[in-house]
């Protein structure tokens, strides 16, 4: 197997880890880590609120800069930095713990 070969399994090892790490525990701000099932209600409401603020305004911001970039190579950058920051998942992490969160509030009977 080649370096790059390597690299791109620990890649996908590394993802799949992050993938299931979001359907049971959530890691605070100062590193604490929490069990969903045990986070109140209104700290998984904030946190649904903050991961949408948070890859809403990263979306927003690099395709603004796209819009408002001078230069033919300076906006094909951006385009390449935006399209890495959806390949490599950035937002289905977010979308899965986006999804976990709603179940555990549907599960309790609440909602958004």
């Amino acid at each position: 197997m080649t370096d790059s070969t390597d690299d791109a399994e620990d890649a996908a090892a590394k993802y799949e880890v992050a993938i299931e790490k979001a359907r049971t525990t959530w890691t605070g701000k100062d590193g604490t880590k929490y069990t969903i099932t045990e986070m109140t209600t209104s700290h998984i409401k904030n946190c649904i609120a903050m991961l949408e603020r948070y890859h809403l305004n990263e979306e927003i911001g690099l395709l603004c800069a796209i819009d408002s970039v001078n230069g033919e190579q300076a906006g094909y950058h951006l385009e390449d930095a935006y399209e890495s920051l959806i390949e490599e998942g950035h937002d289905d992490i977010a979308q899965v713990y986006i999804d976990t969160f709603n179940a555990e509030l549907e599960r309790r009977g609440e909602k958004l």
